[in-house]
């Protein structure tokens, strides 16, 4: 038999199965909750709002836990959540100090009361 008559016969090599599966790798479906977009643009529009609401909602308690952790001593390697965590802290602390100011309770108004009626009584 002369050599290579017999190729034209040959069938191309089969593949094997490993090859088929990872052929497709590169494709991967995104994970998580599968999205339709919305097919009327009024509802595109209504949703807007509640998306912003929704953000500043999350910015807020971002900072708050962020207070409440560089209260406690934790360290950060994140430097814009200790730099909101100590803006927040601050801004907690300025405003219970405001609360518990003097002027709340009931002795304190009437000692700011009495003061005024005093200096209102010198000046005639």
């Amino acid at each position: 038999m002369v050599q290579g008559a017999g190729l034209k016969n040959l069938k191309k090599a089969s593949k094997s199965a490993g090859s088929q599966r990872h052929k497709g790798a590169g494709k991967y479906q995104a994970k998580g909750r599968k999205q339709k977009n919305a097919c009327r643009p009024h509802a595109v529009n209504a949703a807007k709002p509640q998306v912003s609401i929704s953000k500043s909602i999350n910015k807020k308690n971002e900072s708050v836990v962020a207070a409440k952790a560089v209260a406690c001593g934790m360290k950060f390697s994140l430097t814009d959540l200790t730099d909101k965590g100590t803006k927040e802290q601050k801004a907690q602390l300025k405003a219970r100090d405001k609360k518990q100011d003097k002027s709340t309770k009931l002795t304190g108004r009437l000692k700011d009361q009495i003061a005024k009626l005093k200096q209102g009584t010198k000046t005639r």
